[in-house]
């Protein structure tokens, strides 16, 4: 028997870094749901998910938060750090959303750390973030990274997630700036 009963008793696959879609499997419904003037969603697995998603996703989050606030002022920042041969070395992102800078990474080439690179770059984002009209800064990061070098740096911890990863809590921080 194939048809919409056999078709929601498969099982779906998703492997890790795919690039394929992947339905979801199909409830069964009662049939005077199954009316094909119905405009129902098809639901996709996506791994990785596309840039071009990724955008749409966040040009439409923006136009309903413009339509309620005003301009929200998303902005992707970032400071890169090279050395003399062009080599990354160390980098932090973020995004700047109305008053808040939201610092999503940060990382510096073993071979640079404890040398005060991690300090700077931090530095250089949050200076970014005022001259945008940032007034606070939060981060996160789980256990085992970096939690005492985000509180050298005048952040503090708001939450804390425990186990987010076996044995490592993720923790949140803010700043004033």
């Amino acid at each position: 028997m194939r048809g919409k009963d056999s078709r929601s008793r498969e099982a779906i696959k998703v492997q890790a870094n795919s690039t394929q879609r992947h339905p979801l499997p199909l409830v069964r419904r009662p049939a005077e749901l199954d009316n094909p003037a119905m405009d129902d969603p098809r639901l996709v697995i996506e791994t990785p998910v596309s840039d071009a998603v990724v955008a749409r996703l966040e040009a439409a989050l923006e136009e309903h938060a413009r339509a309620a606030i005003g301009d929200p002022g998303f902005h992707s920042v970032g400071v890169v750090a090279r050395d003399a041969a062009g080599t990354l070395v160390g980098g932090v992102t973020g995004a700047i959303s109305w008053t808040w800078l939201s610092v999503r990474l940060l990382w510096v080439a073993e071979e640079r750390r404890g040398t005060g690179l991690g300090r700077r770059l931090m530095e250089a984002i949050e200076n970014l973030g005022r001259t945008r009209g940032c007034t606070h800064a939060h981060v996160d990061t789980l256990g085992f990274q970096a939690p005492q070098f985000y509180r050298r740096l005048g952040y503090e911890a708001f939450a804390e997630l425990p186990d987010y990863a076996p044995g490592q809590s993720r923790i949140y921080f803010r700043k004033r700036l």
